[in-house]
């Protein structure tokens, strides 16, 4: 149990996902640990720098996953991601246009899949048609859409994300038994609850799909671990500014100094101290400008 490893009062830099890991959340509060959520290190103007290097990762592993998946060997339907001449290329919707859904884009389409994009924001799907010059597909996330959309993809995959709570289901299990038979879905917001919901659990590199209603189902946790030296290597590109405030500054001076900082803290001494993971458990928040003098 790697809760006893943690010790009363320390300060935890990590991928806390404490809105989905309520017994993580107990064990930091009773201990009274102050708690640096990378997922929620947030700029001023909304960018999420912690997540970067994983979701670009994550996106584009999530393909070349996604990509095996559909072989027969695997129990997928046995089409080549990006067709032949003569043989129609298959399909992919990415359900999501932030970080994951564009990386997991461009690998789709360096492939030569047919990708068609899904998103809440008009702006980011504007963005994505521009960066791709056309070559991506994209409408409105609704659920006629979505609907419309999982009945003739090859691949789904699932990228989405709300700071600080569960993702929300949007594949319902109706829409899954619409599928094409032999299908994929990889669901990489499996690290914020998952956004299918046939998918109940996690599952692992050791059993990595099962399948339902003839769909093939992939929701591995923390997946850019696959590629250890190169998640490790990105990662460290952009945790290392952080990681020299707080040890030259201390822990007050820097979340002061550092606006994204002070938004990743969500415990500090027993007390729990993002608005939205407090709302999404249910438990008192507590203002850490009000705990720390600021």
């Amino acid at each position: 149990d790697e809760f006893a490893l943690l010790k009363n009062g320390q300060t935890v830099l990590s991928y806390a996902h404490l809105a989905i890991e309520p017994q993580l959340l107990d064990v930091l509060l009773k201990k009274k640990i102050t708690t640096i959520d990378y997922e929620t290190i947030q700029m001023p103007d909304g960018r999420l720098p912690m997540l970067m290097p994983v979701s670009e990762i994550a996106g584009r592993v999530s393909i070349q996953i996604g990509a095996r998946l559909l072989e027969n060997t695997y129990g997928g339907v046995g089409k080549l991601l990006g067709g032949v001449p003569g043989v129609y290329p298959s399909e992919v919707l990415i359900i999501g246009a932030g970080v994951v859904g564009i990386h997991a884009a461009k690998v789709a389409l360096g492939m030569g899949a047919i990708v068609t994009m899904l998103d809440v924001s008009p702006e980011k799907l504007s963005e994505a048609a521009k960066l791709f010059q056309g070559r991506v597909n994209t409408a409105m996330s609704n659920k006629y859409n979505v609907e419309k959309f999982t009945k003739t993809a090859d691949l789904v995959i699932g990228a989405v994300l709300i700071v600080g709570t569960k993702a929300p289901h949007i594949i319902t299990e109706d829409m899954v038994k619409n599928m094409r038979k032999g299908s994929v879905i990889i669901d990489v917001s499996i690290d914020q609850g998952g956004i299918v919901e046939t998918i109940e659990e996690p599952t692992s590199f050791e059993n990595p799909t099962f399948e339902k209603h003839g769909v093939i189902h992939c929701a591995i946790p923390n997946i850019p671990s696959c590629v250890a030296r190169t998640a490790t290597i990105s990662f460290n590109n952009y945790v290392l500014p952080y990681l020299l405030r707080l040890s030259t500054k201390g822990f007050i001076a820097a979340v002061k100094s550092m606006p994204e900082l002070y938004k990743g803290v969500s415990t500090f001494q027993g007390k729990l101290t993002d608005p939205v993971i407090a709302k999404s458990v249910g438990y008192p928040y507590s203002e850490l400008s009000m705990l720390i003098g600021f």
